[in-house]
């Protein structure tokens, strides 16, 4: 009786897997289900010198995100999802703020500072 009641339970166990697997496969193949990246990039510059600046902090209206420039002023934000417009925020000290708005996905965007 025992080894019945063992037997039965894995069959069980088996069966709850395989249609798990049958209910999760067909989401992955739908690309709708699974939500694309996207890209926020560019450069960070110098409005006097148009040279890179490095360090600079960007953060997203709305989020809870920060983003470091690369020392040459780039940089690039992958998100999940996105609004649209975005309304960035940069700041690096030495610098005045500089708030702009773009519509995602953006890959070339040249965000100016200006000294204080």
């Amino acid at each position: 009786m025992r080894k019945a009641t063992i037997i039965a339970a894995i069959i069980t166990s088996v069966a709850l897997i395989v249609a798990a697997l049958i209910g999760i496969f067909p989401s992955f193949r739908d690309h709708k289900m699974i939500p694309e990246s996207v890209v926020v990039a560019g450069i960070v510059v110098n409005q006097d010198t148009n040279q890179g600046i490095g360090q600079a902090i960007i953060t997203i209206a709305g989020r809870t995100e920060q983003y470091v420039t690369e020392d040459s002023g780039n940089f690039r934000i992958d998100l999940r999802t996105a609004s649209k417009p975005l309304r960035l925020h940069v700041t690096k000290s030495g610098f005045k703020p500089a708030d702009t708005s773009v519509n995602p996905p953006a890959e070339s965007l040249v965000l100016q500072l200006q000294k204080q």
